[in-house]
């Protein structure tokens, strides 16, 4: 039997790399019928749910990083700062 893995591993082998799943704030998530539930206890639903993005909620958790990555000044890594700059722009849709 092949694993989520083991399909993705074919799927980049074959293809390269691709971005497959629902486009959401946070990034790229998988569409949950394209993960295998088998021996697991959690519905479909249930899973959609916990795949799922409340906006107005992510936008309010976003709302103290500046504060937050302030207090490190100087030693915030470059990394982090695109990184927020990129949330920036995300929040701007």
């Amino acid at each position: 039997m092949l694993t989520n893995m083991d399909k993705l591993y074919e799927s980049v082998a074959a293809n390269g790399p691709v971005c497959v799943g629902l486009d959401t704030e946070i990034g790229y998530l998988p569409n949950p019928e394209d993960i295998n539930l088998e021996g697991i206890d959690v519905s479909r639903e249930t899973l959609a749910g916990l795949l799922s993005v409340d906006r107005d909620l992510w936008r309010k958790e976003t709302e103290g990083i500046h504060s937050f990555y302030a207090q490190f000044g100087d030693k915030l890594p470059q990394a982090l700062r695109e990184e927020l700059a990129g949330l920036e722009d995300r929040l701007k849709d």
